[in-house]
């Protein structure tokens, strides 16, 4: 049976842990309650999905020790994060007390790796209180870091031909980063997150030494203002004994380097950054991985309802992979390559960030 309100979740007999939690919350529904999809017949195919077992397993499988986020991006811009799944009971009761397929909320989760999420409860004020003060204050929790290359359409217009030639130039540079990694044997996911493209490098296939801080300076300067020693002051406590300090520079100069005109460096290195949760919907689009053998333009077909859509599995195909060591030459490799490992050319100056070791 389709949900169409809130009273399933509020009517069930089993007395969970959520299900007591969730009770807390009296105020929720009251203080946030985004519309429902109006499109009755996608709504039931967005339930029917998310609450497949086969689609709740994936989801629990890309979402492993990483904090959960669901936005409802319509009228109502409510984020609601925190979360930390690790069982298909506990992601199963959230989806359907939030009614994430019927209020056509996305899914997000975090590029950084947590040892454990607390549960926040409370009302929604003082969990966002109490989930602010805990990441701030629990930065050691985290213990790895994915890179994510975020693709968007570099053209912003009403005019419907102007966003095409956009999104073709965003699928020109994809095809040319991609071809650049095959060449190069660097390892990546490539998923596809509603019209945009998301390239994530793993983790585990850096080098670099694993620490973080959750404020890196933001410096501005330019060559006629260029301060040596300034510069060093500011950026080298902050960046370059931080991993995600390494991160930002790296995309940053891989943006420029390659003149990749539709790569989103906003918020790169910030440690709550997240980005769409694999398998999960944007509307009635699958934010399906992409394989080895399908192309980036065959995106269009991942509707739910189609025929010919793939089940949902355990698994994000990996381009490239060669086993984890050799993941990690290769990404150094590639980095030192092109100068992206740090390196900084300003004018005359070369500044050297400290990557990892080629052994």
């Amino acid at each position: 049976m389709t949900i169409t309100n809130e009273e399933h979740f509020n009517n069930r007999n089993d007395k969970t842990e959520f299900h007591l939690l969730m009770n807390i919350l009296s105020k929720t529904y009251e203080e946030i309650k985004p519309p429902l999809i109006k499109d009755t017949e996608l709504m039931h195919k967005r339930y029917e999905y998310y609450l497949h077992p086969e689609t709740l397993k994936a989801l629990l499988y890309c979402m492993r020790n990483k904090e959960v986020v669901f936005i409802h991006k319509e009228e109502t811009n409510i984020s609601i994060r925190g979360y930390y799944f690790e069982d298909l009971q506990n992601l199963k009761d959230n989806l359907t007390y939030w009614l994430i397929p019927e209020r056509n909320f996305n899914i997000y989760i975090s590029n950084a790796y947590y040892t454990t999420i607390p549960k926040f409860s409370g009302s929604p004020t003082n969990r966002i209180t109490l989930m602010r003060d805990w990441f701030v204050n629990n930065i050691d929790k985290i213990y790895n870091y994915d890179m994510l290359l975020d693709f968007d359409n570099p053209i912003k217009s009403t005019d419907k031909d102007k966003t095409l030639n956009g999104f073709y130039i965003m699928l020109q540079e994809i095809i040319f980063l991609t071809d650049l990694f095959n060449s190069e044997h660097v390892p990546y996911h490539i998923i596809p997150s509603g019209k945009n493209f998301q390239i994530i490098i793993p983790s585990n296939c850096f080098l670099w030494e694993r620490n973080f801080k959750s404020e890196l300076n933001k410096i501005e300067f330019s060559q006629d203002n260029f301060n040596e020693n300034d510069f060093h002051n500011k950026v080298l406590e902050t960046k370059l004994d931080t991993f995600n300090g390494k991160i930002e520079t790296t995309i940053k100069l891989m943006k420029q380097f390659f003149n990749l005109t539709s790569l989103d460096t906003k918020g790169v290195g910030v440690l709550r950054k997240i980005r769409k949760c694999p398998y999960s919907l944007v509307y009635d689009k699958v934010c399906y991985p992409i394989q080895k053998d399908k192309k980036i333009n065959q995106y269009e077909n991942l509707i739910i309802g189609n025929p010919n859509f793939p089940q949902p599995k355990e698994e994000l195909y990996l381009f490239n992979d060669n086993g984890e060591i050799e993941n990690k030459r290769n990404v150094h490799k590639f980095l030192n390559k092109y100068m992206l490992d740090g390196r900084i050319y300003i004018g005359n100056y070369e500044i050297n960030f400290i990557s990892g070791d080629d052994n």
